[in-house]
């Protein structure tokens, strides 16, 4: 009688929970409105020249992060990005370096931070 209760209630148990999840997700999927989604906005004060600079400066860093995140990092993008006390960290080490290494040995170093990003992108 005693190992009967214990393996219904070892299949029954985590079933149960499993089916309460699920129709808490079904409750909250079709039978409540979602809120509106508050956008942050820029001022009425800024004018639409100045917003379109803003975005313009922006899409060009983003641009340039990403490229370095898919491991294209150029020594352009170390000057222009990075400061002089730049770190990297992965799971295992973290890097401290100064830019005054050639950009050869910073690869290098970060050969293993980047490749993560790689993997992680699906390349």
């Amino acid at each position: 009688m005693g190992l009967g209760r214990l393996l219904f209630w070892a299949i029954a148990g985590p079933m149960l929970m499993y089916f309460f999840l699920l129709g808490h997700v079904f409750c909250r999927m079709w039978m409540q409105e979602p809120e509106v989604v508050k956008l942050d906005d820029f001022p009425k004060s800024v004018s639409k020249a100045d917003v379109d600079k803003i975005i313009a400066t922006r899409k060009e860093m983003m641009k340039d992060i990403k490229e370095a995140v898919a491991g294209n990092v150029t020594r352009a993008f170390v000057d222009k990005h990075l400061t002089k006390d730049v770190e990297f960290e992965d799971f295992w080490m973290k890097y401290k370096v100064s830019i005054s290494l050639s950009f050869i040995n910073l690869a290098e170093k970060y050969s293993r931070f980047l490749n993560f990003f790689l993997f992680m992108l699906g390349s």
